[in-house]
């Protein structure tokens, strides 16, 4: 862990890689279950593996794209 909190977790069995900021912030690169998780502080989520791209989120979800 850094000094300011920040955790960065290897599971070399397992091939796990998890860094988690001192606000909840979490990335989860995850081998074993062949995903890719990011979480923040407020449990939205974006999760990629075999089943496609989940994003979930307490609240609303706004996605913008910049148009011609």
């Amino acid at each position: 862990m850094s000094r300011s909190g920040i955790s960065i977790h290897v599971d070399d069995d397992k091939n796990i890689l998890k860094l988690t900021t001192p606000g909840g912030h979490e990335l989860l690169l995850d081998d074993d279950a062949q995903s890719v998780t990011l979480k923040d502080s407020n449990e939205n989520s974006i999760v990629m593996d075999s089943n496609g791209i989940t994003i979930e989120s307490e609240r609303e979800i706004t996605l913008k794209a910049a148009g011609d």
